[in-house]
């Protein structure tokens, strides 16, 4: 769900993206955005650079995975469908937190309480997650 569908619905007052200011959906999020592209772009260097590979995705295998392999790179190819599930995670999370983020500044002008718990309620989900790195 991003501020696209909320705003269609009714339920945001925009639909604008908390990165770039473009007009948000799960498209925008994932392929469109300047974040995400310079994001993806960084990762996919990283990625190559590390592993000496030369893995070039297109769109469709940064969404869902690279699933063939005609260049006999299994173990390359495997570490970097694992590699984009974790830059989907944080592309999304990243978002979703960019805009609590703003939303908990609005409240902070309104309602200091209602911040506070917010605020609570973030770091308690946020210190539940834990993500180990990958190891060769």
């Amino acid at each position: 769900m991003t501020k696209g569908e909320l705003f269609t619905y009714g339920i945001k007052r925009d639909d604008e993206c908390c990165f770039c200011g473009g007009k948000d959906s799960i498209g925008h999020t994932f392929i469109h955005c300047s974040f995400t592209k310079s994001f993806v772009q960084k990762a996919t260097l990283w990625f190559n650079t590390t592993n000496n590979s030369q893995i070039s995705p297109n769109t469709e295998e940064l969404l869902f995975g690279i699933i063939t392999n005609s260049s006999g790179e299994n173990n390359a190819i495997n570490k970097f469908n694992y590699t984009t599930l974790f830059m989907r995670y944080y592309i999304y999370s990243s978002k979703f937190k960019t805009c609590l983020f703003l939303l908990m500044i609005l409240l902070m002008l309104y309602n200091k309480d209602t911040c506070l718990k917010i605020k609570q309620e973030l770091e308690s989900a946020s210190s539940s997650v834990s993500i180990s790195p990958v190891t060769k």
